[in-house]
C-alpha cells in the first residue's frame, strides 16, 4: 500500500499521481522522473489520478451506447462511454478503466485484479500510462502527436514520420552533439500566448543497440549525455523525415497545407481526445507560422544540430 504523491509538470500542466500499490508509485517515479517537481514550489491547481485494485467489473455499463468503440491505441479494444453525471469512461480490453471527471480535474484508474494459485495478478501500469496522457492531456489542450523532437537554442524542432523511418536515430544523435531531449515518440502540441508549443515527453528512447540486432533497448538520453531536462519549447520547425539512399541530407520547404496534414495524420487517436475541433485550430495556426520541410536523411553523418541553424 503506497498512498504519497508524486507531483509531475508535463507540458505546463500540474499533475499528481497516486497509487494503492507500491509497484505503481515506483514504475511512475521512473517514467516521470525528469518531469518531477517541487510540491512546495507553488500552488496552482492540479490534476489528480490515483490507481486502485478492483476484483470486479467497477460498472454496469450496459444501459450506455458507446461513444466509440474499436481497436485504437496499439490495437487494444477501447469502448470510450459519456455519462450522464459528466463522467467519462474509458474502458481498455476487459480489465482497465478510466474515469475522467473533467470538471473535479480528476481521473480514477481501476485495474481489474485476478487471484491465481495464492498471488494477486494486476495488469501492468504501462499498459495504461499512454493511454491515459491521450485523453487527459487533451483537457488542457495539449495534444498527442506521434513525433520526435529535440531543442537547439531555445527552441523545438519536430520531426514527424512514419515509425522506422528514423526519427529515434535522428534525434538521439542530435542530443549525443548537444541538443537538448525532448522525446523519441510522442509529444505534445499546444498553442499558448500566440505562440506554437512543444510539451516534452521525456521517457527513454527506443533505439535499435547495433545494425545486426532485431530489437530495440531503451536508453535515457538526458543521463546519457549529461543533458538538462527542458519541458517545452516554442516551435521553430516542422520536419518530414524521408529516407534516401544518397549520403547527403538535405531539407526541401513545403506548402502550409502539407504541413498541416501531416500534423493531422500524425494526432494519435484523436477520437478519444477531448476538444478535437481545438486540435483542428492549433493545427491551422502551427501550419500558417512555422516552416515545414520534408528532410530527405541520408547518412547519418551528414547531420548535426548546424544543420538546422538557418531556421530562425
Amino acid at each position: 500500500m503506497n498512498q504519497s504523491l508524486l507531483l509531475t509538470s508535463i507540458a505546463g500542466i500540474r499533475i499528481a499521481w497516486q497509487s494503492d500499490w507500491t509497484e505503481d508509485m515506483d514504475h511512475l517515479g521512473h517514467a516521470f522522473r525528469y518531469h518531477v517537481i517541487d510540491q512546495e514550489v507553488d500552488h496552482e491547481p492540479c490534476h489528480h489520478v490515483s490507481f486502485s485494485a478492483v476484483f470486479e467489473p467497477p460498472y454496469n455499463l450496459s444501459a450506455y451506447t458507446p461513444v466509440i468503440e474499436g481497436p485504437l491505441i496499439k490495437s487494444d479494444i477501447v469502448s470510450l462511454y459519456a455519462l450522464p453525471d459528466g463522467r467519462d469512461i474509458l474502458q481498455v480490453k476487459d480489465e482497465i478503466w478510466i474515469e475522467h471527471n473533467r470538471g473535479m480535474r480528476t481521473t480514477r484508474v481501476l485495474l481489474r485484479c485476478l487471484h491465481d494459485n495464492g498471488k494477486v495478478v494486476r495488469p501492468r501500469i504501462t499498459d495504461v500510462v499512454v493511454i491515459l496522457l491521450h485523453t487527459l492531456m487533451s483537457m488542457y489542450h495539449r495534444y498527442v502527436v506521434h513525433a520526435a523532437a529535440i531543442g537547439i537554442e531555445g527552441k523545438a524542432y519536430v520531426f514527424l514520420g512514419e515509425s522506422g523511418h528514423g526519427k529515434s536515430t535522428l534525434s538521439s544523435d542530435m542530443v549525443a552533439m548537444g541538443a537538448e531531449y525532448m522525446g523519441d515518440d510522442l509529444i505534445f502540441l499546444y498553442t499558448e500566448n500566440g505562440r506554437v508549443m512543444a510539451g516534452s515527453l521525456l521517457f527513454d528512447t527506443k533505439l535499435i543497440p547495433s545494425p545486426d540486432a532485431d530489437h530495440k533497448e531503451r536508453v535515457d538520453m538526458i543521463s546519457r549525455y549529461n543533458g538538462k531536462p527542458r519541458l517545452w519549447l516554442p516551435v521553430a520547425a516542422f520536419h518530414y523525415i524521408s529516407r534516401t539512399d544518397s549520403i547527403e541530407s538535405k531539407l526541401i520547404s513545403q506548402d502550409a497545407i502539407d504541413c498541416m496534414a501531416q500534423l493531422l495524420r500524425a494526432s494519435n487517436n484523436i477520437r478519444l481526445q477531448y476538444d478535437p475541433d481545438i486540435w483542428q485550430d492549433v493545427c491551422t495556426e502551427a501550419a500558417s507560422k512555422i516552416p515545414y520541410y520534408i528532410l530527405r536523411y541520408g547518412a547519418r553523418t551528414s547531420i548535426s544540430p548546424t544543420f538546422f541553424s538557418h531556421v530562425k
